[in-house]
C-alpha cells in the first residue's frame, strides 16, 4: 500500500486507467467513444500542475465544449 500522498495518488490512477483499459476491447473503443460523446458522456478536461520549486503549488483545470454543433 503506497505511503505518500503522490504515491497515493499515482497508485489510484494506475488502477483506474487499468480498470478503463481492461473495460475497452480494442475493436469497440472509437465506437464506444463515439457514443459516450453523442450521449454527452464525454468530458475533456486539462489539468496542469502549478509551476513550482519543488513542492505543491496548487493546480489549474480547463474544461472544453466538445458537442458536436453539427448535428443541430
Amino acid at each position: 500500500m503506497p505511503t505518500g500522498n503522490a504515491e497515493a495518488g499515482l497508485a489510484v490512477l494506475q488502477e483506474n486507467a487499468q480498470a478503463l483499459i481492461d473495460g475497452l476491447e480494442a475493436d469497440s473503443c472509437p465506437d464506444q467513444l463515439e457514443a459516450a460523446l453523442k450521449d454527452g458522456k464525454l468530458d475533456y478536461i486539462v489539468v496542469k500542475g502549478e509551476r513550482n520549486a519543488g513542492e505543491y503549488a496548487g493546480y489549474h483545470t480547463r474544461q472544453f465544449d466538445i458537442t458536436d454543433r453539427s448535428a443541430s
